[in-house]
């Protein structure tokens, strides 16, 4: 796992960008990013994306997200993929969200699921979709494990699964439960 390299330092910055967002924040924010903080990079992202503390520019979105991916960062694959998703841009979100699946970062593997499931930007595959939602699952993502007990509860594959797919559903629903109570921000209910 990644170490922030001056955890106090981004742990103000990001309670002053969220309090009274203004262009000295992101200069801290920048300062902390050249000294490889991969949070500093998704925090300026994000300010670009909302207009905090800057005017907004998807450039810069695009930008800062790409620079934390490109420095490892798992989380950054899924809010750029959402910033592709919301910009109508397919393409790109597939690309981004590939990547983090093919880090084994279940956010990703969800939202590419979601994307072969319903066909956004992509020829629909539910084979595909189940794959990526199985993976997801067994790592315990609670969207992912919802998603394949709805699939199996189509009937679709076989009647067996029927019953494996509401043992999935309650499961997912007690897990998420029992998640927001001890870790609402956990990667296992990003949706």
């Amino acid at each position: 796992m990644f170490e922030e390299p001056d955890i106090e330092t981004l742990s103000k910055a990001y309670d002053r960008l969220q309090s009274v967002p203004n262009p000295d924040v992101i200069k801290l924010l920048e300062d902390l990013a050249t000294r490889g903080s991969l949070m500093s990079m998704i925090y300026i992202a994000w300010a670009y994306e909302n207009g905090y503390g800057v005017v907004a520019d998807g450039n810069q979105v695009i930008l800062w997200y790409r620079r934390a991916i490109d420095h490892g960062s798992d989380l950054a694959t899924y809010y750029l993929g959402h910033f592709y998703l919301k910009s109508n841009d397919y393409a790109q979100a597939k690309e981004v969200f590939n990547i983090g699946a093919l880090k084994d970062y279940s956010p990703a593997m969800y939202c590419l699921g979601c994307m072969y499931l319903e066909g956004t930007g992509c020829k629909q595959n539910r084979d595909e979709a189940l794959k990526l939602f199985k993976k997801a699952s067994m790592q315990g993502h609670v969207f992912a494990r919802r998603s394949l007990a709805g699939m199996y509860l189509s009937g679709e594959y076989g009647l067996a699964n029927i019953v494996y797919g509401l043992f999935l559903f309650f499961s997912a629903l007690k897990n998420a439960f029992i998640m927001q109570i001890k870790d609402p921000d956990s990667d296992l209910l990003r949706a």
